[in-house]
């Protein structure tokens, strides 16, 4: 920790660690962007990476946009709550490590968030009504975990098309000026996809039925009959978009979705 200079006196925007992401300061001095990622995640050496828990002293930092801890397997315990306090947060992953525990409700109050990475972990417990708020994520990747129960009706808000699913903030390709100062040096988070929202949820064990983000995804369609489509997933294919719900279709109804048919990944 001495060589990077965080036992030091100097000011946290010049360690040296990278950790901050070069540009992870805004020109005020204020911490924007915490990057610990890429240690054991898409095939790098998984032997490296964080140890311990995600400190909940990580909420006092009010002025951060983007968090990555990207394929720690020594990252364990449970999200904190007070992560919820980060408001101005634009993106928050958290894949690949090994965090336990139910997934904070307090994450709802995130309303700027675009990106929201915690797949491959060992999650478990429902997914939070309060998670609905959530209206400008356009990734939410929670699969390969262990959640349990059903996907709650609020998420329809998630997927329901809106005139500003392409304003990614700046977190993405182009963006304004405010994100490029914080997100320019990650090359956007994002995964490519369409106009909407992805919700893959698939990889754990979610039961009951999903086909009310059908609905929500597509407006006045689903439901046959005149102008509308039928309640096959050929029959959404043709308006696309089909790829933005992945759920266990063994065990979760979507009728507009192309997948997934898995056995949880994330129970041995």
């Amino acid at each position: 920790a001495k060589e990077f200079g965080f036992l030091s006196g100097r000011n946290e925007c010049e360690w040296n660690d990278g950790s901050l992401g070069g540009t992870g300061c805004g020109a005020d001095g204020v911490v924007r962007v915490l990057l610990l990622n890429d240690m054991g995640f898409g095939g790098v050496d998984k032997t490296t990476g964080l140890v311990g828990a995600i400190p909940p002293e990580l909420g006092s930092l009010t002025g951060l946009r983007q968090i990555r801890f990207l394929g720690n397997p020594g990252l364990t315990g449970p999200i904190p709550s007070r992560l919820g306090d980060l408001t101005e947060l634009g993106f928050l992953g958290l894949p690949g490590n090994d965090l336990t525990g139910p997934l904070p409700v307090e994450l709802g109050r995130l309303t700027n968030l675009k990106g929201l990475w915690l797949q491959e972990n060992r999650l478990e417990g429902s997914l939070p009504s309060r998670w609905g708020n959530l209206t400008s994520v356009k990734w939410m990747w929670m699969y390969k975990n262990r959640l349990t129960g059903t996907v709650p009706l609020s998420f329809a808000n998630l997927v329901a098309p809106s005139g500003s699913a392409g304003d990614w903030g700046g977190f993405g390709g182009g963006g304004s000026s405010e994100g490029d100062e914080v997100g320019g040096e990650t090359g956007g988070f994002g995964g490519g996809g369409g106009e909407g929202t992805q919700v893959w949820l698939y990889g754990n064990d979610l039961t009951g039925s999903a086909d009310f983000l059908c609905d929500a995804l597509f407006p006045g369609n689903g439901k046959g009959g005149e102008g509308g489509l039928g309640n096959s997933t050929m029959d959404f294919m043709e308006q696309g978009n089909v790829e933005e719900i992945k759920v266990d279709k063994s065990a979760v109804t979507c009728r507009c979705c192309m997948c997934c048919d898995t056995v949880p990944v994330g129970n041995p």
